[in-house]
């Protein structure tokens, strides 16, 4: 009748069914995630008979409005509405325990301007953080070292290479040192950082630490992210400003790569985790469960512009 599909996600995936199947009694109870197309798609009718079905009272509209796409990536033709349903409430799971701990490792090299930003922000909020300096030479590493002699132990720093910086950047090397640092590191989750980054989860007000303990107590094991890239549209940055204040226009990235950016993990007791392979961009976890959301990483590229 023109209405569209009924999607029901578990997992991460998302497979679609007829929208006969909202008369049926085939449980929902599985489902993370529904997506409702159509013109009824958050019509009170709908919810109902979605509501209806045995697990369908616990989800909740998370979203609804319109959609323009065409098979080439471009927004033509009519809006199609569109409404998302999912059990995932960050607040019903409670508060994250103290004892939740989540490590960021960062890399460096010669940030000096923008690594105290988003230091602050990290121990902010409750995140322990590991810095892994690539010889920086203009006093990034001793700005760290005030921040960590101040932080209580919640700030560790390291120059790496040990002994003396290498002739050429050597990115899959920095990253298995990154892998050590997290195996080593006895917290519950990681998170891979740059400094010209900003992680932010899903949900507006949730704080990034809060939201991993959500994913823990769902049973989910990595969160990937979308890149979007602030780019100066000015001159008018100075250092120590403050990034995500100053900056407001941004562009989605374009690579492969800026949508696999499986950047925090579930630190899987004794196992392995390896990320160098795949250039930092995927976490090989075992048993990973990828939650379905993009978490947002907001990218300040303030150095590469021409």
């Amino acid at each position: 009748a023109g209405w569209g599909r009924l999607a029901v996600g578990g997992t991460g995936a998302f497979a679609a069914v007829p929208r006969s199947a909202l008369a049926g009694s085939a449980p929902v109870e599985a489902a993370g995630a529904v997506l409702l197309v159509g013109p009824d798609a958050a019509s009170g009718s709908t919810l109902e008979a979605l509501a209806a079905r045995p697990g369908g009272e616990a989800l909740r509209r998370s979203f609804s409005g319109h959609a323009q796409a065409s098979p080439d990536g471009l927004a033509t033709g009519a809006a199609v509405p569109f409404a998302l349903l999912d059990r995932f409430d960050p607040a019903a799971v409670g508060p994250a325990p103290d004892d939740f701990d989540v490590l960021a490792v960062v890399t460096t090299f010669n940030e000096a301007d923008i690594v105290g930003g988003l230091l602050d922000r990290l121990l902010a909020g409750g995140l322990r953080v590991h810095v892994v300096d690539n010889w920086s030479s203009d006093g990034t590493a001793e700005l760290v070292a005030e921040r960590a002699a101040a932080s209580g132990g919640r700030l560790t720093h390291e120059r790496f290479p040990r002994a003396h910086p290498s002739p050429h950047f050597e990115l899959e090397t920095l990253l298995r040192r990154v892998e050590e640092v997290a195996e080593a590191s006895g917290a519950g989750w990681v998170v891979h950082h740059d400094a010209d980054e900003i992680r932010e989860p899903p949900w507006r007000a949730v704080p990034l630490r809060q939201a991993l303990y959500a994913l823990d107590r769902w049973g989910f094991t990595v969160a990937d992210h979308t890149i979007a890239n602030f780019v100066p549209t000015d001159d008018t940055w100075r250092a120590g400003l403050d990034l995500a204040a100053h900056f407001s226009h941004f562009e989605l990235g374009e690579a492969p790569g800026h949508f696999l950016q499986e950047k925090a993990w579930k630190r899987p007791g004794e196992d392995h985790v390896e990320i160098a392979s795949s250039g930092g961009h995927e976490a090989v976890v075992p048993g990973k469960r990828v939650f379905p959301y993009k978490f947002l990483t907001r990218h300040y590229p303030i150095r590469s512009q021409a």
